[in-house]
């Protein structure tokens, strides 16, 4: 079985997309096409809106995968926050030439969000919130065969940029103070080592309920 793991960063249609659909596709889909992956874990991957349809649907994908091994995959993807339909930006897509036995997203059921207040926002913050990781994991689980379970868990962390602190941005890169920029950069931390401590402890639960399970993390 051949597994692969590609980040397509931000893929979407106009007027988001900085650069057309047709341009990516030419460079994206013989590069996936190379990788002639058994299972495909994508990242970054946006949603539409799509006439008729109350949810958002990968219709940028769709054209990505159309004439490709991938258009016939059977297909996981992340829901939240509302768990109706995918989020308008980053999701994440598990591609499988095989079913899957089992879909589960995974967002703070073993680590809790951790209760904070902000010392820089503006207006001052006059109570602690909870620092919210930005999306779930995505774990699937496949019959690798003989009795064994294959789990694969898609993951995307947050990136080592600054979050928005309320009051403290002038401009998306653009920080009224560095004390703000500071704080942002804090809270991006605390939400990227508490998505992998959660993973941590999955992997080691899963580990103790079936020692023979086979985990590969993306």
């Amino acid at each position: 079985m051949r597994l692969a793991t590609f980040n397509i960063e931000s893929l979407d249609l106009p007027p988001r997309a900085h650069v057309p659909l047709e341009t990516r596709m030419a460079v994206l889909r013989p590069a996936l096409e190379r990788l002639a992956a058994d299972v495909l874990c994508l990242q970054e991957v946006n949603a539409q809106h799509v006439p008729g349809r109350a949810e958002r649907a990968f219709a940028a994908l769709d054209q990505l995968l159309a004439g490709t091994r991938y258009a016939t995959y059977h297909r996981a993807a992340t829901t939240w926050p509302d768990k109706r339909g995918p989020a308008d930006v980053h999701n994440l897509v598990t591609l499988s030439s095989s079913p899957f036995v089992a879909v589960r997203e995974i967002l703070h059921d073993l680590v809790p969000p951790l209760g904070y207040t902000l010392q820089t926002a503006e207006p001052k913050a006059a109570e602690a919130s909870p620092i919210r990781c930005d999306r779930p994991m995505l774990m699937t689980t496949l019959d690798a065969g003989q009795g064994r379970a294959l789990t694969i868990v898609n993951l995307h962390l947050r990136a080592p940029l600054a979050a928005a602190v309320p009051g403290q941005k002038l401009a998306p890169f653009v920080w009224k103070s560095v004390a703000g920029w500071a704080e942002g950069y804090f809270l991006s931390g605390v939400r990227r080592t508490a998505q992998a401590l959660e993973l941590r402890l999955l992997v080691d639960r899963l580990l103790d309920d079936d020692p023979d399970r086979l985990i590969l993390v993306a």
